[in-house]
């Protein structure tokens, strides 16, 4: 790494750190050959970004940053989520250092202050590699007019982003053709559709409106989703490019808040399919980081519904009573498995819901004796 401005210095070193983590092989928990050399190739990145922070670090007007050489392997997903933090602690550094000055209409990325001429240019290249794992921050500000940016796309974009970080290696292993909702590319179609607001020059009667398009969308045959699993949870990268293709362009300034509504729900609904089959393939760490982003899911529903959290809560606990019919039978006479909802629970709740609460919620739902519902 040359020596040079530092921000410059900063902003290539992030982006070395998202070009070398796309090549690290996936993790099969299944086969040690797989995850030892998913491991040494994590502690490989983590030795070559502390050999050339030290340049940055040196050339920075102030030496705060965190330091790589303090990272080693002892997890994987530890030292992928400490790289995650740095590269955003860099990327907040770099933003604040950045110049706020932009040409007119002219959108630059507070991340990596690429313009949204180059960003529209790069699509094909860019999007597919995810422009936003260059730009955590996931900000196109415009110069002279504001972007809309309805706080539901913001909280449905951080929780997917988060998802499709944590699923990665999962999605790389499937072998068959229906995978998880597309979460990386959804995020990014969602974003083009932000970028295309202006856009309405199509023949309004080659058009769907939204409704028809997912009316469709939810009649294809060739839709399939696992037995235990509710008819049309997951779909497809192609169906779902069909839905937000064929959806008629809306007048309004925003996008419609009930699709964006529908495909949140979608990533929530997937979230808890792959929760319940990390749990019977025992791969606890997974169930537990989705749960974490299901949190943050249900919490973007619950503010666009304007409904409370815990009439969200106690939805899921519905769901998880039909999913594991026989722990909830248990749950009304073991206090082990009354436990286990609770925790299910409480994993994916803020922390502005009492505990209380919560047990409660559970006794009442699963605790016939005591007037409960189960």
């Amino acid at each position: 790494m040359r020596e040079g401005d530092p921000m410059e210095n900063l902003a290539r070193l992030c982006r070395l750190i998202a070009e070398k983590r796309d090549a690290i092989p996936h993790y099969d928990y299944r086969n040690d050959a797989s995850a030892k050399a998913h491991k040494d190739a994590v502690q490989a990145l983590v030795d070559e970004l502390s050999a050339t922070e030290g340049a940055v670090i040196k050339n920075s007007p102030q030496d705060s940053w965190i330091k790589l050489s303090g990272i080693r392997a002892t997890s994987t997903s530890g030292v992928l989520g400490a790289l995650a933090n740095w590269r955003a602690a860099a990327q907040k550094k770099i933003a604040a250092n950045a110049e706020t000055s932009v040409a007119p209409a002219e959108l630059r990325c507070t991340g990596c202050g690429s313009t949204w001429d180059d960003a529209r240019l790069a699509k094909e290249k860019v999007l597919r590699r995810g422009l936003l794992s260059c730009c955590p921050e996931r900000k196109m500000v415009p110069a002279h007019a504001r972007l809309a940016a309805p706080s539901l796309i913001e909280q449905a974009l951080e929780a997917v982003w988060k998802f499709s970080l944590v699923i990665e290696s999962s999605v790389r292993r499937n072998d068959g053709p229906y995978q998880y909702a597309g979460v990386k590319d959804a995020l990014d179609l969602v974003k083009e559709a932000r970028a295309s607001l202006s856009d309405q020059a199509q023949d309004a009667e080659e058009q769907l409106t939204p409704e028809e398009a997912w009316t469709i969308l939810c009649e294809t045959p060739d839709i399939t989703s696992p037995e235990e699993y509710p008819d049309h949870a997951l779909i497809t990268m192609e169906q779902l490019t069909s839905f937000m293709d064929r959806a008629a362009p809306t007048t309004q300034a925003e996008p419609s808040s009930s699709e964006l509504l529908t495909l949140v729900k979608l990533f929530r609904d997937t979230l808890e399919y792959y929760i319940r089959r990390d749990e019977k393939t025992g791969d606890s760490e997974g169930a537990a980081l989705k749960r974490n982003t299901l949190g943050i899911v249900m919490n973007a529903i619950a503010n666009a519904e304007g409904v409370s959290e815990l009439s969200v809560l106690e939805t899921h606990l519905k769901s998880l009573v039909i999913a594991n019919p026989e722990k909830a039978l248990l749950a009304a006479l073991d206090d082990d498995m009354r436990t286990w909802f609770i925790a299910e629970l409480t994993s994916v709740a803020s922390g502005q819901v009492p505990l209380t609460e919560i047990e409660t919620m559970v006794s009442r739902h699963l605790m016939p004796a005591k007037g409960g519902a189960a």
